[in-house]
């Protein structure tokens, strides 16, 4: 989402410019209400970005990795002194080393190859997309918290692109995690994420008080409610501090 609202700040997309979600995006492995429809939808770039921070859509995700660009993304981050968070692969390709099928171009029959991999139980723990590695798409909480403390600042890219960015956090509609125990009159602008075993949350909690940003990750050893419930308890406990008549049980 930075890196697309630099380059609209630059002139060089449009928010109402359209795009088709290609052959080259995965239905397959795919989170969101896209994978929902039969044909492959044409929408504008303002929606997609909607859908990936609204929904955490994993192919509104994937169409706009290809249309800003991955180098970008990460050329953008390293010049925001961004260390620990890197995109290196769209949603779609990042399933294919977990079944041995690293390198391979993202489409239907991959897709199919893959999901039948999977399905035999196939499982390289040894591939990158089960790494920390630098190589991976990984992200850390303290780099979330830089992000948001400056599109709350109104300093990333420029105060009207914050202010934009600052609108599609508000309307995350998941309140799984930070959400969770706050009153639901506190406006909360944050994007949640999952993979599996692992959850996140990050955003700003604005308080009556002051803003408060929040930012969590947890692992837990199954893919039930324990690490979102965490990060819930995370979010409880701190909001509590500063106001504790906006928490709920």
């Amino acid at each position: 989402m930075v890196e697309l609202y630099r380059q609209v700040d630059a002139g060089t997309i449009s928010l109402k410019d359209r795009l088709v979600v290609g052959p080259n995006i995965s239905w397959t492995f795919a989170s969101g209400h896209l994978r929902m429809l039969k044909d492959r939808p044409e929408l504008s770039v303002g929606d997609l970005c909607r859908l990936m921070i609204y929904v955490s859509d994993d192919m509104a995700t994937d169409v706009l990795m290809d249309r800003v660009g991955l180098l970008n993304v990460n050329a953008t981050l390293a010049g925001l002194g961004i260390e620990n968070t890197r995109v290196n692969m769209t949603m779609g390709e990042w399933h294919y080393p977990m079944v041995n099928m690293a390198g391979l171009p993202t489409n239907d029959e991959n897709d199919k190859k893959a999901l039948a991999f999977k399905r035999a139980g196939v499982r390289n723990y040894d591939a990158i997309s089960y790494s920390d590695s630098i190589k991976n798409n990984v992200a850390s909480p303290r780099d979330l918290a830089k992000l948001l403390r400056l599109i709350h600042e109104r300093k990333l890219v420029s105060a009207s692109a914050s202010d934009g960015m600052l609108e599609m956090l508000k309307s995350c509609q998941n309140r799984n995690m930070i959400p969770k125990h706050i009153s639901e009159d506190v406006v909360i602008a944050h994007k949640h994420g999952s993979s599996g075993r692992i959850k996140g949350d990050a955003g700003v909690v604005y308080l009556p008080s002051r803003p408060l940003i929040i930012t969590a990750f947890a692992y837990g050893s199954d893919d039930k409610a324990g690490p979102q419930d965490a990060i819930a308890r995370l979010a409880f406990l701190a909001v509590k501090a500063f106001a504790f008549d906006k928490v709920i049980q």
